[in-house]
């Protein structure tokens, strides 16, 4: 797993990530799929390793918020399925809090971190 906060979230669970008050969430990585086994995929059926970077909509929904849920499974994140539709996927997912130094500003959203925050365009 990644540094941050976060961590794996299986079928019928909530991520949710959560900052103090003058922080905002900044995603850092997002995977969704069948990763590897563990608590969320117990066997492996010839089908560990299928999995889809889904950092795009992670951040979209999350990054620059105080805030924010994703119920598993999430209809988006399905749409991005890599493994077959009758295994069960999960969320992998690691985040930090950063301060708001900017919010948005005409298409892109606004996090820089004083240790290197990033800028990415929203949709």
């Amino acid at each position: 797993m990644w540094t941050g906060r976060g961590g794996d979230y299986c079928d019928t669970e909530v991520f949710r990530a959560e900052c103090s008050d003058g922080q905002v969430v900044m995603t850092q990585e997002a995977r969704y799929g069948r990763m590897q086994l563990g608590r969320c995929v117990e066997i492996d059926l010839g089908y560990i390793g299928c999995q889809r970077d889904v950092l795009d909509i992670v951040d979209r929904r999350c990054s620059g918020l105080r805030v924010c849920e994703m119920r598993i499974p999430d209809a988006e994140l399905e749409s991005t399925r890599a493994c077959i539709k009758e295994l069960k996927t999960y969320l992998q997912v690691s985040y930090r809090c950063v301060t708001r130094e900017s919010s948005y500003i005409g298409r892109y959203t606004r996090l820089r971190a004083a240790e290197g925050g990033r800028r990415r365009p929203r949709p």
